[in-house]
């Protein structure tokens, strides 16, 4: 097979997102984002049906952004699957049927310190100071990334990358519209 094609995605984040972006990479350049969500609302979550089919071809990266607002928050806010954690997720549906069940990225921290505890990373930067957020920030996109990809015969398949993606973002072409 040499390509699926996406007709339908679902993007998921908890009670702190706002916004979510499904970008779509091809051979180190990045095409149209598959769905952009400016105004992401917990309430008021759907599966979105494209309007153009997207075709994926082996090889094709996917990265997935949300946008977090916690500034309500005094705590750090963990990843995981209650509500009150936080999680950022994209569900593409797709044919033909092929024999995967699920994908999960996540990154290995591997630049930040390999010798910290994910609780420890928490800990180790002062999270007021816009300086050391961007530092993290910084940091994070330097890490390698974990990929799990599990297909229906149940057998996880573990790759670790690093992914470089563009330095320039994908600028959709000028409207031909009529003012």
């Amino acid at each position: 097979m040499t390509e699926i094609k996406v007709f339908g995605i679902f993007q998921h984040s908890h009670l702190l997102g706002t916004a979510i972006k499904t970008r779509h990479f091809r051979n180190g350049r990045e095409l149209p984002p598959v769905a952009t969500e400016p105004h992401y609302d917990f309430d008021f979550q759907e599966t979105r049906i494209l309007i153009e089919e997207i075709s994926v071809r082996h090889g094709d990266k996917f990265v997935v952004e949300c946008t977090y607002d916690s500034t309500g928050r005094t705590a750090p806010t963990l990843g995981g699957l209650s509500t009150r954690d936080e999680m950022c997720i994209s569900n593409l549906f797709y044919y033909p049927k092929i024999p995967l069940k699920r994908c999960i990225s996540t990154p290995t921290y591997d630049s930040i310190s390999p010798s910290l505890s994910k609780m420890s990373i928490l800990h180790a930067y002062n999270w007021t100071s816009p300086h050391d957020r961007e530092i993290f920030k910084q940091k994070l996109r330097e890490s390698s990334i974990r990929h799990i990809c599990q297909g229906s015969n149940m057998i996880p398949q573990t790759l670790i990358y690093t992914f470089k993606e563009n330095t320039t973002e994908y600028v959709p072409p000028a409207s031909s519209a009529c003012p």
